[in-house]
């Protein structure tokens, strides 16, 4: 397998990980919280909503990793090089650093000068 494929795999599949996480955590307090006032409710219900959030949930991460992307650029936290510009180094002290991670690495396609080695 290609690095990038690689590399852009990885994203995709933390971003998913992420977001499943997320679901897990909200059904578990949906369920606490029904089962509390009506009693004994079927799972189905709770997995069926896990099952149509999870999207909402991912286009929601890679919506917030794209902010701070853009934040990271306008406040030049960012080193860019080449044309079009490619990123080649990110601050230490970028706010949101993972976030801005998170939205470059399923896109790097770069192999040289790659911030991820």
């Amino acid at each position: 397998m290609k690095p990038q494929t690689r590399m852009r795999l990885a994203g995709q599949l933390t971003v998913l990980g992420f977001a499943v996480l997320v679901t897990q955590v909200m059904a578990w307090m949906l369920s606490t919280a029904v089962n509390s006032v009506y009693g004994s409710i079927s799972p189905f219900w709770f997995a069926a909503f896990g099952a149509l959030t999870v999207p909402f949930v991912i286009i929601w991460i890679r919506k917030d990793a794209a902010r701070a992307y853009e934040t990271a650029t306008k406040q030049g936290f960012l080193g860019l090089e080449g044309e079009p510009p490619h990123v080649i180094s990110i601050a230490s002290d970028c706010p949101k650093r993972w976030w801005v991670l998170l939205h470059i690495a399923p896109r790097t396609m770069r192999r040289n000068n790659c911030i991820f080695r």
